[in-house]
């Protein structure tokens, strides 16, 4: 037998569990780099020159 609470809570818990997500997954896919300024202030927009120009920065940054 299960509890009432539980069966009064379970569908209001699952609606906000989901919003929650859905709201992470939107939130995610606008926190997306399109384009870097590079060193000689280029902006950079290639898929792969950003992974390089980031990994490059990324690398400046540790050796100070």
């Amino acid at each position: 037998m299960v509890p009432k609470v539980l069966v009064t809570i379970a569908p209001v818990w699952r609606q906000k569990y989901k919003i929650f997500h859905l709201s992470t997954i939107i939130r995610r896919k606008g926190n997306k780099v399109e384009c870097l300024n590079n060193i000689a202030e280029e902006w950079i927009d290639d898929p792969e020159a950003l992974k390089r120009t980031c990994g490059y920065r990324f690398l400046q940054t540790l050796a100070y």
